[in-house]
């Protein structure tokens, strides 16, 4: 398929070096009225005679002009490009987009393509002294029509101030604080921990153990929440010792796994608030000599690529990131459309997508019901 694909590609390019484009100043003679006219028609502006209106558009119509919209932003002064503001897991020259950023990158530049916007990805270190002013001077200096700031750079000290302040239109990738009139998008991660926890209990599990993410992360604090909800609601007294806490990474897992394997009795079932925590929890017990999932089931949340590649298979939490940067994308593009209309008001607010549960076979039924 990629040969007539290059051959298309290959025509179109002919054509466009053979034929004239048509200019605003090729619409302005056909008119008989002066650029400025013909350019505040264009551009919908009021007070223009409605007589003069009709002449230009229908010049427009029979030369075939079509305005360029990259042209038309950067005479704004911004140009027709989105800036994707992340952390990378590293930082430095071997710095590596984290699997979450992955699929918000993705997502936004298959939308950005579909709109005929460009997407331009800024890292930003979580040890920036001032994040929020590094971002926005970075925005002004590349011209960027908007920008998406995922987190945790959204969640760092002062950058909000400093986004709203820039009013440059953004939106927020998984913000602790969800707010109306700022653009998000986030998960349901109370329910979608709450579901996860529902589905251990239903195989037998009673001593469900939790590895948690950071202190004051609101997704960390959500999924705490759906996993502590699912085991009131079953009956099920959590021992304080049970819920431990990470840091997202796989040595964390580790060190939370080797802690909870050797807890006497032992949890028959872990879930880990991400993938990367599983994998180290799943670690930890092949080291101690269990079997999983006969002796323990582990669970993760996001269903990054480490899910599929552990032995067993990792049963998890998908996160529609795809959608969720397509949805990011596709609103940000209307507000900088809205933004030069007349009666301008923003539309910008939080969304909310549900996840989905991706059992494999890291979790399995009790072996041993009186466990």
């Amino acid at each position: 398929m990629s040969a007539p694909r290059a051959s298309l590609g290959m025509h179109a390019v002919k054509r466009d070096v053979t034929m004239k484009s048509v200019t605003i100043t090729d619409v302005a003679k056909r008119a008989g009225v002066s650029m400025k006219t013909v350019s505040r028609v264009l551009n919908n502006e009021p007070y223009v005679n409605e007589r003069t209106r009709e002449l230009v558009l229908s010049a427009a119509t029979e030369l075939g002009y079509a305005p360029n919209p990259s042209a038309q932003n950067l005479a704004r002064g911004v140009s027709h490009t989105i800036g994707l503001v992340y952390a990378p897991a590293v930082a430095g020259a071997g710095a590596v987009i984290p699997h979450y950023s992955q699929g918000i990158q993705s997502g936004a530049l298959d939308a950005c393509e579909r709109l005929d916007f460009g997407l331009l990805l800024l890292p930003c270190a979580r040890d920036n002294p001032d994040p929020g002013l590094e971002i926005v001077r970075q925005a002004r200096s590349r011209r960027l029509s908007a920008l998406i700031v995922a987190a945790p750079v959204c969640n760092l000290p002062g950058v909000a101030h400093a986004l709203q302040a820039s009013q440059i239109p953004y939106f927020c990738v998984s913000p602790d604080v969800l707010e109306d009139g700022i653009g998000s998008v986030s998960v349901n991660d109370r329910q979608a921990a709450r579901r996860m926890t529902e589905h251990i209990l239903s195989l037998g599990h009673r001593r469900i153990a939790f590895v948690r993410g950071p202190h004051l992360s609101r997704d960390s604090d959500e999924r705490l929440a759906g996993y502590l909800e699912a085991m009131q609601r079953a009956g099920v007294i959590v021992d304080p010792r049970w819920v431990v806490t990470g840091n997202h990474m796989f040595e964390s897992g580790l060190a939370c796994g080797k802690d909870l394997m050797t807890l006497e009795p032992r949890p028959t079932a872990v879930f880990a608030s991400n993938d990367d925590m599983a994998a180290g929890v799943m670690h930890a017990a092949y080291g101690l000599g269990l079997s999983l999932p006969a002796d323990v089931s582990v669970a993760g949340f996001d269903d990054s690529d480490i899910a599929r590649t552990v032995w067993p298979p990792l049963t998890t939490i998908h996160q529609p990131l795809l959608e969720m940067a397509a949805k990011a994308v596709d609103a940000l593009v209307a507000e900088v459309k809205d933004r030069g209309a007349g009666d301008y008001v923003s539309s910008l607010k939080p969304f909310i997508f549900d996840c989905t549960l991706m059992i494999r076979g890291s979790v399995a039924a009790l072996s041993h019901p009186d466990d």
